[in-house]
């Protein structure tokens, strides 16, 4: 490999090396996964957002106001990640997004770092919670369940030590018991919301 020097007299290496320092530091994912990753959660924030305005309403005898609806916290969270996903996706086109010559390197690159990852858990977990135990479980159980499954899943790598785990596990299920007696009252008692 030639040692070649740019126009300010410093290697071409070290300015490369240099280069990809400053990408691992950030933590930006190319543009190219942000294109995926911003439509992948436009369509899902969508998605929830669609769902929940066909939820009843007012003009249910159940639900006196608007608040109270079942799906009115959850289309407004749709909405939320629908926003952030566009945004994603916007700063893709900006910055090159649709240059897709590359792509399986793109996303090869994209897999071997740990916040697309975090972000798979993180859609399974909610699916997991939100597909498969409400609904058919009690609230407090399953959302117990998923609460201490998102801690532990989060905060495992980062504790390495078999003390450690077993003081996260304790710690995980009493946030996940304090969480889910919370967010029930909350909502049968003040938002008289009905949990399933």
């Amino acid at each position: 490999m030639t040692n070649d020097s740019n126009i300010n007299g410093e290697p071409v290496e070290q300015e490369e090396a240099q280069s990809g320092s400053v990408e691992a530091v950030s933590g930006r994912l190319p543009p190219q996964a942000d294109l995926f990753v911003g439509l992948g959660l436009a369509l899902f924030g969508a998605f929830i957002a669609f769902e929940s305005w066909r939820m009843p309403g007012p003009e249910s005898p159940l639900v006196r106001y608007v608040y109270e609806g079942p799906g009115f916290v959850p289309g407004l969270l749709g909405l939320v990640v629908l926003l952030f996903g566009l945004l994603i996706l916007i700063r893709s086109l900006r910055e090159g997004g649709l240059r897709l010559e590359d792509t399986s390197g793109q996303i090869t690159a994209m897999f071997s770092r740990p916040e697309p990852r975090r972000l798979l858990w993180l859609l399974a977990l909610t699916l997991l919670y939100a597909g498969a135990l409400i609904g058919r479980v009690h609230f407090l159980a399953g959302t117990f369940i998923f609460v201490t499954a998102f801690i532990l899943v989060f905060d495992w790598e980062f504790t390495p030590t078999p003390h450690g785990r077993i003081r996260l596990a304790v710690t995980a299920g009493v946030q996940a018991a304090l969480t889910s007696f919370v967010v029930w009252y909350v909502f049968q008692n003040i938002f008289y919301v009905r949990l399933p």
